[in-house]
């Protein structure tokens, strides 16, 4: 099954979106939706969303990205259970989805800065934040700057940050721009980096395209991949990405022309850190929806030696029993050989 958040936005978001005019049409989500499923670079389209499709978007995607993103955070946490990071960068923050993510993990940080390059997203950040604060007085260390993700700059002087993300962004650029971002994002890294992006062949190419850059940087991987090898997946037909099922409220039904009462956000993602990683050769990366059978559970894994076929047996009722609570994303520790 896939992981399941019953996710609702948090009530000072629904109060800005509540108290502020906007026009909500289905018709802009569809053809948001369409702008986002063309397999070509977009070259920056959020930055040339106007107050409506900014709006839609923002209630429209909130909740999918939000819980698309909240479900890495849970997996780097799974990694490494004592990183607490007191400083975060966000690259294309959007209407800040992974601000909101972030919080509910680590709600105290001492620094957090937002880069965003559209005015209207830039407008609800800070209606975002100025709510928000009450609830999180570590709000009032973010600081939101504009900044255009293609010919971003940075900061000028030399600032570090324990955690770097770039959520949903890479699919916006070109190949050529992705690289120069990845190499500012990096130089911006003191501890990990994260990278998100749609559960599509194209969005995998996007990471695939990313893990061979930091490959080449000596970036060490800490999730999904089990290992810093060649992705086994490289020129398959088959590609990594994982997903996140989350409740859809009233309104999304009605601006999605939607029937079921949940949605599931597919993504593709990759986390590397600047510290070597203590490797388990046993571990595994299960990379589909278990297959459930009599008698016995399959996996598709993937793991330092390669990618591989895991059945577990009611032979062996420990590790059956074990398998059991296993999902689409987890880690497999294999038995030894």
């Amino acid at each position: 099954m896939t992981s399941f958040f019953h996710y609702e936005l948090p009530p000072f978001l629904e109060k800005v979106f509540s108290e502020t005019s906007l026009n909500f049409s289905s018709d802009i989500f569809e053809k948001i939706s369409l702008k986002y499923h063309n397999d070509e670079a977009r070259e920056g389209a959020s930055l040339s969303f106007k107050k409506e499709e900014a709006s839609v978007y923002a209630l429209g995607r909130m909740p999918a990205t939000i819980a698309a993103i909240k479900d890495v955070l849970r997996r780097l946490q799974q990694k490494k259970p004592k990183f607490s990071p007191v400083s975060f960068l966000d690259i294309g923050s959007g209407p800040g989805s992974f601000l909101w993510a972030f919080l509910e993990y680590f709600p105290k940080f001492e620094r957090g800065v937002l880069l965003e390059g559209n005015s209207y997203f830039l407008d609800f950040l800070r209606l975002f934040i100025k709510e928000g604060e009450s609830s999180f007085k570590s709000l009032q260390n973010v600081e939101i700057m504009k900044k255009n993700i293609i010919n971003i700059s940075l900061m000028e002087n030399e600032e570090y940050f324990d955690l770097v993300n770039l959520s949903y962004v890479l699919s916006e650029i070109s190949e050529k721009d992705q690289i120069e971002l990845l190499k500012k994002a990096w130089n911006r890294t003191s501890d990990v980096l994260m990278i998100i992006e749609p559960g599509t062949p194209k969005g995998f190419l996007n990471i695939l395209h990313a893990r061979h850059f930091f490959r080449e940087q000596g970036g060490f991987f800490c999730a999904p991949c089990p290992h810093e090898n060649r992705c086994p997946l490289e020129n398959r037909k088959d590609w990594c990405h994982f997903s996140v099922r989350l409740k859809r409220s009233n309104f999304h039904k009605r601006l999605k022309s939607a029937f079921l009462s949940y949605e599931d956000e597919k993504y593709a993602y990759l986390i590397i850190q600047k510290k070597p990683i203590e490797r388990n050769i046993r571990e595994s990366r299960i990379l589909k929806k278990p297959i459930k059978r009599t008698g016995h559970i399959i996996f598709d894994g993937c793991s330092q030696k390669r990618d591989e076929r895991i059945t577990i047996s009611k032979k062996t009722p420990q590790l059956y029993k074990k398998a059991k609570g296993k999902e689409w994303g987890d880690l497999w520790e294999n038995e030894e050989e």
